[in-house]
């Protein structure tokens, strides 16, 4: 499927002499990146860098069709160092095609061609369906809005082609087909519910491709809009070692003032061990001020230091009953029981580059995946190591870390003796603070110590010739981000290399500059005696953070060797949520009275399409709306970053292997992900 395929292509193109036995110090050659999966009827963009090159180069390119070989696109692009061009990919059936690459150059050397395979798919849509309210009754007008996007947040303005509605029994009762959609991506459609419809879960489903349908739910019953709004506010976290949980219950109306009444609560264990799982039954009274009650249970009542009972979930329904009315409305909530304080994560590397210093970032979160800020939780972090030729695991160091105020720990590890003879690197982090607690009356354990492996593997280079480059900030959109690069070159070098990088969001290549640091710094030499081997540099990179980077976007910076070597580095770029059109929502005063005027402020850049939509608060009471919101929007963008290879690396490489014959290729290709 595309949205785990989608892969970028990076080929590197080695041109030699024509005599095999004079093969020049200066190997010139071009790199030519492109997805490994095209997006039939959109534009994709198509970068080419040249490498020892002087002069300037005229490159076409055609998208070839794998059946017939008929040309399916093309377009072109002159360079002298590295350049991108956008290729309209057509629509089309056909699912494989080969992107042919010309170079034409007063230098001979520089005079190819060249090709790739690469898959063909259809552009995928972001489809957002929405209803005005979550509930209806018999005879109402139900209006709901369809936004269709592309995965660059663009709108797709071709036609849609069905739409239709559901009955809780599966019968549709109405249909619409080709439906047009305007320029801005939006449908906006109505449906006038029946006197007697069918009650339950309705359903409006969108089909955007011949295998694709988007839908979302509404509810279709008799009520009436409830009174006043039940909440109960769980504790964030429970945990069998727990002396006592509490739950915070209030009753207001949609106006926001409180009810007056008593409260009946509920508490029900699940997943317990024992059969007979205990309820918890309790009266009390909102308090006549704040409309809110404080229920405390000690754990004792709950079992959770019992191991014979050790319940995973415990739920509270807590019924409201108005003071003089008797209206009751009700509210649960269900919150897990955790054996774990807290969970521990690596954000770092997966491999460990000789020469240059490895650091690493730990996060904790919560067991339910949430950020958990608390500053100074100890954690430690033990490095073992194993060399060529070694069979078990050596320890190398323990040392205690304490978070920062964002729950993070940055460490680096030590000097690694013979670190080309390096096989395997295992680091351990686990929170001193919380050792694994056994049950008081068994051996049974009762609350996990957290803690954490991660193995690292040593990066190869032929040369022993390594880059890296890596950030833990949390980028803001519109800002200038500086990017440290670290790199090795022998000590006999004098000039700086000429360094390219490259960006990538969404399955989509953003951008491809080349550089020559203006100003770079020795950090420090290898040596061996009195004998230099190797100098480790570093410089900044400054990237403009734009809102296509957002959330997250990879960056890989690399530089070619004399002898064709291709020495790269790449790192994650978290970016903040944002759109390129900022949207501003409020309402001129907090709070009115029946029968007062409200006035609605909509803020946007100029000539947007608005979509407003307003409902009774007393409608959303214990209910999911269904407006298409920001995190609806970013769940379906998530989908779209790359987070693993369309191939086995392994075999891949094994199958190159195997073509390329045992003497230097005049052409020779390698693929870097």
């Amino acid at each position: 499927a595309y949205l785990l395929s989608r892969m970028w292509t990076i080929i590197i193109f080695l041109l030699a002499c024509h005599t095999v036995c004079a093969i020049p110090e200066q190997k010139k050659g071009f790199l030519l990146t492109v997805p490994s999966s095209l997006l039939t009827g959109s534009q994709e963009l198509v970068c080419v860098s040249l490498h020892n090159n002087t002069g300037r180069v005229y490159i076409s390119l055609s998208l070839l069709a794998t059946s017939d070989n008929h040309v399916l696109a093309s377009t072109s692009l002159t360079i002298a160092s590295a350049g991108c061009v956008e290729l309209t990919v057509p629509d089309t059936e056909e699912r494989l095609a080969r992107l042919e690459a010309r170079l034409q150059s007063p230098d001979p050397e520089l005079t190819s061609n060249a090709q790739v395979e690469v898959r063909l798919q259809r552009n995928p849509l972001l489809v957002l369906v929405s209803t005005d309210k979550p509930l209806y009754k018999a005879g109402q007008q139900v209006n709901f809005r369809v936004l269709s996007l592309n995965h660059k947040l663009k709108p797709h303005s071709k036609q849609i082609p069905r739409i239709w509605i559901e009955t809780p029994s599966g019968v549709q009762v109405q249909q619409w087909r080709e439906v047009k959609v305007n320029q801005l991506g939006l449908i906006q459609q109505q449906f006038t519910l029946d006197k007697e419809p069918l009650l339950g879960q309705w359903k409006i489903k969108v089909q955007h491709t011949s295998s694709k349908i988007t839908e979302t739910r509404f509810l279709v019953k008799e009520y009436i809009p409830a009174k006043f709004e039940v909440t109960v506010d769980a504790p964030t976290e429970i945990f069998l070692d727990s002396e006592n949980v509490s739950w915070h219950i209030c009753a207001k109306y949609s106006y926001g003032q409180v009810v007056q009444g008593d409260a009946h609560v509920e508490i029900k264990l699940q997943g317990s061990r024992s059969v007979d799982q205990p309820s918890i039954n309790n009266a009390v009274k909102l308090n006549p001020y704040s409309g809110c009650v404080v229920l405390t249970v000690e754990a004792a009542e709950l079992g959770l230091s019992d191991p014979l009972v050790q319940p995973s979930a415990v739920q509270v329904v807590a019924t409201v009953t108005e003071q003089g009315s008797g209206i009751s409305h009700t509210s649960s909530v269900l919150s897990p029981i955790h054996i774990q304080r807290f969970s521990i994560h690596f954000l770092c590397s997966r491999y460990y580059k000789p020469g240059l210093s490895y650091t690493g970032n730990v996060v904790m979160k919560t067991m339910e995946g949430r950020p958990r800020p608390i500053v100074g939780e100890k954690i430690q972090i033990c490095v073992r190591v194993r060399h060529r030729g070694e069979l078990g695991m050596r320890l190398l160091q323990c040392h205690n870390y304490t978070t920062d105020f964002s729950s993070h720990v940055v460490f680096a590890l030590p000097e690694i003796d013979d670190p080309f003879n390096l096989e395997l690197i295992t680091i351990i982090a686990s929170a001193s603070d919380y050792p694994t607690k056994l049950y008081p009356s068994s051996n049974e354990v009762m609350m996990l110590q957290p803690s954490v492996s991660h193995n690292v593997k040593p990066w190869f280079s032929p040369s022993q010739s390594f880059l890296d480059v890596w950030t833990r900030n949390t980028l803001a959109c519109f800002s200038t981000a500086v990017i440290p690069i670290y790199y090795t070159v022998p000590s006999t070098a004098s000039e700086t290399p000429l360094f390219f990088y490259l960006i990538e969001a969404r399955g989509d290549l953003l951008l491809l500059n080349s550089t020559i640091p203006e100003k770079e710094s020795l950090l420090y030499s290898n040596e061996v005696g009195s004998l230099s081997l190797a100098q480790v540099r570093t410089w900044s990179l400054k990237l403009h953070v734009t809102p296509e980077m957002s959330p997250l976007s990879r960056l890989t910076v690399y530089y070619i060797r004399a002898d064709g070597e291709v020495v790269a580095g790449s790192t994650n770029l978290v970016v903040d949520r944002c759109f390129q059109n900022k949207v501003r929502v409020r309402w001129d005063e907090p709070q009115i009275a029946p029968g007062q005027k409200a006035h609605l402020c909509v803020r946007a850049s100029p000539h947007s399409v608005c979509g407003v939509s307003v409902v009774d608060r007393q409608l959303l009471f214990n209910s999911s709306h269904t407006s298409a919101d920001a995190d609806q929007v970013w769940d379906l963008v998530n989908k779209f970053t790359i987070q693993k290879p369309p191939r086995d690396q392994r075999l891949y490489c094994s199958n190159k292997e195997e073509e390329s014959p045992p003497n230097y290729d005049l052409r020779r290709k390698r693929s870097l992900y």
